[in-house]
């Protein structure tokens, strides 16, 4: 009779434990959801011809950083004022960054008009218009005052907020405009294991009006998403996975499924044994 008991009671004891493995492994992840570009789809062997480069136009309080020079610095340093450079310096003032921009460039702000107050030449409408054609706005306006002017634009305030389940949510500025959701992802530590990588959502304002778009980071063909690169004041925000709610919840309720069964097995261990 014991060891009938003692069978019996070995035999709910290993139930009881494959149970508590049932929980625990009910909250885990799984590994799919953790990868990107994971849509069974290979890569390309050849190199693809990138067709999604955004157009990107300046916008009312956009920030803009201009520099102009000229073979006679002397002659373009009227419009360069707050530069931080002297009236008159033939200085290097017109060495410029692989970006296009300068280190001490003034900069300007684009008021609600779409205009700028620019040194000597006084307003100038820049919204609307990309940075190249802002160049050459400015490039044709200078001719009048010296000779061969060379302008250079960037943005100053390229931002783009990123929100949701990354290491480092936060608002990054970026020196260059053309910012892959990838690159931003990656200033902002990556994505948690929490993430759900189908479901990435943008939110774009361009001339007053507000846009959504949802890109799937397990797609290949995320690559050609007109939201794959990111427009300056976007904000992207990375939904938390079902799994998170299991994981996050307070420690009581997290082990209430384990206590529960653990009480029903001692109930049924405890009736037979009597």
């Amino acid at each position: 009779m014991i060891k009938y008991e003692n069978k019996n009671v070995r035999g709910i004891f290993q139930l009881f434990v494959l149970v508590i493995v049932a929980l625990q492994l009910s909250s885990c992840i799984p590994h799919k959801a953790l990868l990107n570009f994971n849509d069974e789809q290979s890569f390309p062997d050849t190199a693809q011809i990138i067709t999604v480069l955004p157009n990107i136009v300046i916008q009312t309080d956009d920030e803009l950083s201009i520099f102009v020079s000229s073979l006679d610095m002397a002659a373009a340093s009227p419009f360069n004022l707050g530069s931080g450079v002297e009236l008159g310096s033939t200085g290097d003032l017109g060495s410029s960054s692989s970006s296009g921009g300068t280190s001490n460039a003034p900069t300007y702000l684009v008021d609600q008009g779409g205009l700028i107050d620019f040194p000597v030449i006084g307003k100038v409408h820049l919204a609307g218009l990309t940075v190249r054609q802002a160049k050459d706005t400015l490039t044709q306006l200078l001719t009048e005052y010296i000779r061969d002017p060379i302008v250079n634009i960037r943005f100053s305030n390229f931002r783009i907020t990123i929100l949701g389940e990354v290491f480092n949510p936060s608002t990054f500025t970026f020196p260059d405009e053309n910012i892959t959701i990838l690159e931003a992802l990656g200033q902002a530590g990556d994505m948690t294991e929490y993430a759900d990588r189908q479901n990435i959502l943008v939110i774009r304002e361009v001339n007053g009006q507000r846009s959504f778009g949802n890109i799937n980071l397990q797609s290949k063909e995320v690559f050609q998403s007109p939201y794959f690169y990111l427009q300056q004041n976007d904000v992207v925000y990375i939904e938390p996975l079902k799994y998170k709610a299991g994981a996050t919840r307070d420690q009581v309720s997290k082990y209430t499924p384990i206590i529960t069964a653990a009480v029903g097995v001692a109930s049924i261990i405890l009736s037979i044994t009597r």
